[in-house]
């Protein structure tokens, strides 16, 4: 039996291929294959059908991953699987071929190397950019193939309601693009998908079920947009030119880079051309381009620099270890490269040597303290008990998918705060809410008295509660709270050394009639082994009919947070409570899909974003 076989070298890659057919006996192509004179060859074999989908054997056929196709060749999934039915027309299918077993295969390398006979196959579907702006144009490629003619469009929405259409165009091979005509507003989310139709009338749709969602993003780049990963752990704007504006937290001290960082997050900035022209303090706006250096996000080969403003106050957040130890958890990074402060730290040495690290811990977690030989910290002694730190997080690792080698980064002795007040051993936090009043503890090394400052402002304005009694331990009621509002508080810690504060916390106070009670719901099994006392979560539920019940039960308020919210049926449960006279406020993460939520702001629903901050 011949076969007609397309060969081409594969000798680089991200090559398109248009290869010349040439007819080959299909035994002298697997013999020519096995013998590696085309050592990763790609061919084409052309009309032929799947004889069976499994063998006899069918678990050693699932662990392999085969498919045979004939006597002497198989269809293999080393890069691409793909669960064949009997009696399916395959009109040609293209790969890798390679001998194994004492069997001939064939790898194809994604679904558009499997071409059926009907509807045309759609594959490695791109957007680009990767993270548009509003001042971006988007556009949508793809590998299309099909057994006669056909055309396809990209159809677009950018209000969940009305649609439109633009044409794919022919680039090269199988490869088809359409650029969407529009900019879009910064924040909202544009749907989309490819629709390709033969000339017998049959349609593939890509993706199959929901479209594909873009974020929008607003221009200038928000920091935060630097850190969102690929499943390497690579930024998505990668080698990408990028105009953001932020205030530059660490100039100098390390010599290169400095940092800066916006409401959203922080980055490094990394070229010698630049570094002696910002100051701590500056809000400056750059643009450059997108790298990685041993997981650190780098703005690199800098093209401009505009000063904006100078002597911005620099105000580090307050975080414990073991809130900075969580950085990379799921591939995602919220902290790299911001500036913060950690209370109460002890350090494994008595003198700081230049490009060492050491590990600290504040008794909540430890992690790598990175001592900068360009800083004046060498040579001085290191604080022999607790002190206060103050430092860049930065990052030194060398292998994918960068989620560790995290090292706070102090810029000089300024950042290694000697404590002259009482110490907290363990920071202040919230133990109990009930309606109307909270109970808060903490301890502290020494005995202290203490003072409770709060109020729905970091002004405390509402009153103080006082703990005259000196001791470590300590744990007060706050009274007469409002139901469901945000309230700040300090502690005020006071003992013959002086007084210390905690600095600014929060809570949210419980609803009027609100039993505080939790329901952790999951649509597939749950392992209890780690759970606390009867605090269990509930395994292989139906979480949109047990939201529904609930939403739709509700008279009062619904309170919704979102980390992505793809859920269109629950937003019209929403806007049906809403429309009856529920109160609902809905708050989402920004920088993740967020496709179903244009509905609830349309009805006029309040939505609160990260971007917003807390308020």
């Amino acid at each position: 039996m011949l076969l007609q076989v397309i060969v081409t070298m594969f000798r680089k890659q991200h090559i398109e291929f248009s290869p010349r057919a040439v007819m080959i006996d299909a035994d002298d192509a697997a013999f020519l294959a096995w013998n590696k004179v085309f050592p990763a060859t790609i061919i084409r074999l052309c009309l032929f059908h799947f004889k069976k989908a499994v063998l006899g054997h069918c678990m050693k056929t699932k662990q392999h991953g085969t498919t045979f196709i004939s006597a002497a060749t198989e269809i293999d999934d080393m890069f691409y699987s793909y669960d064949a039915q009997v009696g399916e027309e395959i009109l040609t299918l293209r790969g890798i071929v390679k001998y194994s077993y004492e069997e001939y295969e064939v790898h194809p390398r994604d679904a558009a190397d499997i071409v059926f006979v009907g509807a045309p196959t759609i594959g490695n579907v791109e957007v680009s950019p990767a993270l548009p702006s509003e001042i971006d144009t988007i556009t949508v490629s793809a590998n299309i193939v099909d057994d006669g003619e056909f055309t396809a469009v990209v159809s677009y929405s950018s209000d969940f309601e009305d649609w439109s259409e633009v044409t794919m165009q022919h680039i090269t091979g199988d490869r088809y693009e359409a650029v969407i005509p529009e900019n879009f507003v910064a924040n909202s989310t544009v749907l989309c998908e490819i629709v390709a139709t033969d000339d017998d009338g049959m349609e593939t749709f890509y993706p199959e079920e929901n479209p594909i969602e873009i974020l929008i993003y607003p221009f200038p780049y928000p920091i935060s947009a630097l850190h969102v990963n690929d499943e390497n752990g690579l930024p998505l704007l990668l080698d990408s030119e990028v105009t953001i504006t932020g205030i530059v937290t660490a100039a100098d001290e390390f010599n290169n880079p400095f940092f800066l960082e916006d409401e959203t997050a922080g980055v490094a900035v990394y070229d010698g051309s630049v570094l002696g022209q910002v100051s701590l303090g500056d809000e400056i706006s750059i643009i450059g381009a997108i790298t990685n250096y041993m997981g650190l996000t780098e703005i690199v080969s800098i093209q401009a620099l505009e000063i904006l403003s100078s002597g911005n106050t620099i105000s580090p957040q307050v975080v414990t270890i073991g809130d900075l130890i969580q950085e990379g958890s799921g591939g995602v990074e919220n902290f790299e490269s911001e500036i913060f402060q950690i209370y109460n730290v002890t350090v494994d040495t008595d003198e700081w040597i230049g490009n060492a690290n050491y590990q600290i811990s504040d008794g909540t977690g430890i992690i790598e303290l990175r001592i900068d030989s360009d800083t004046d910290i060498p040579g001085n002694s290191a604080p022999t008990g607790s002190f206060d730190l103050i430092g860049v997080l930065s990052q030194f690792d060398a292998s994918s998918p960068y989620t560790s080698g995290y090292q706070m980064m102090p810029r000089s002795m300024e950042d290694i705060v000697f404590t002259e007040g009482p110490e907290f051993a363990v920071a202040p936090h919230i133990v109990e809410l009930w309606a109307g009043e909270v109970t808060i503890s903490w301890e502290t090394i020494d005995p202290t008295t203490a003072v409770v400052n709060y109020g729905s402002t970091t002004a405390y304005e509402e009153g103080s509660v006082v703990v005259s009694e000196s001791q470590t331990f300590h744990e007060i009621t706050v009274p007469n709270l409002t139901s469901a509002t945000l309230y700040h508080y300090e502690v005020v810690a006071e003992n013959v050394l002086g007084e210390t504060s905690s600095g600014d916390c929060f809570f949210m106070s419980v609803s009027t009639g609100s039993s505080g009670e939790i329901q952790v719901l999951f649509t597939q099994d749950v392992d209890h082994e780690y759970a606390f006392g009867n605090d269990l979560a509930q395994g292989d539920v139906d979480a949109i009919a047990i939201l529904t019940e609930r939403i739709d039960a509700a008279q009062f308020s619904i309170d919704v947070t979102a980390y992505s919210w793809s859920l269109y049926g629950l937003s019209d449960v929403l806007i049906d409570a809403y429309n009856r006279g529920v109160a609902v406020r809905f708050i989402y993460d920004s920088e993740h899909s967020q496709g179903a939520a244009q509905d609830i702001e349309d009805a006029g629903i309040p939505i609160i974003s990260n971007d917003e901050g807390v308020g």
